[in-house]
């Protein structure tokens, strides 16, 4: 399953799998740090420092728990799901044609 996030501003795509990350489990700490995902990369980049228990969280763990953050991540920061972006965009279109049915018909 994928998320399509959209954001605000630039109305950008990016989709978003949801549940377990292969990449993450091939690539371990990697994946955030190409995804530009920095809190996460610190944080498993000190995982992997401590060594021991740190290196399996980093590397076993994190797989399962990466897309959901990220999406949560994304969400926080200006970006909002397809649906509710059309949502908008459609309520946004209705309201500015209602508003030129009413000046049309007050200009008349």
């Amino acid at each position: 399953m994928t998320t399509v996030l959209v954001n605000k501003e630039s109305e950008e795509e990016k989709t978003i799998p949801s549940g377990f990350s292969w990449t993450t489990l091939f690539f371990g700490i990697f994946v955030p740090l190409l995804r530009g995902y920095w809190p996460y990369f610190f944080g498993l980049l000190i995982l992997c420092f401590f060594g021991g228990i740190g290196i399996f969280i980093a590397w076993f763990v994190c797989p399962f728990l990466i897309n959901n953050h990220y999406r949560d991540h994304m969400l926080k920061n200006g970006w909002t799901t397809k649906e509710k972006h059309l949502e908008k965009k459609q309520r946004e279109d209705e309201d500015r044609l209602f508003r030129q049915a009413m000046l049309a018909k007050a200009v008349n």
